[in-house]
């Protein structure tokens, strides 16, 4: 009977330490998860931003190469 209440205790035992380190590895991986939803967040918000200064940037070209030609024009009127 001491045999069966030792092993029982060491059963015990190692169920507690299981379920100790599952609830550890449970927390580790849901801290990486959330660690990942923010990091996707920012990228998402980081690519619109991109976006947005693309849009401007290629505004800002075609505007200029608007006044460049008017430029280009009014001096190639001046000539003649």
């Amino acid at each position: 009977m001491f045999e069966w209440k030792d092993v029982s205790g060491r059963l015990a035992s190692l169920t507690k330490t299981s379920n100790n380190r599952m609830t550890i590895l449970h927390d580790m991986i849901e801290t990486q998860k959330n660690t990942v939803d923010v990091l996707l967040a920012e990228v998402a918000i980081e690519s619109v931003e991109v976006a947005k200064s693309a849009s401007l940037l290629a505004s800002a070209l075609s505007r200029f190469e608007d006044f460049v030609m008017v430029l280009d024009n009014l001096e190639t009127a001046g000539r003649s």
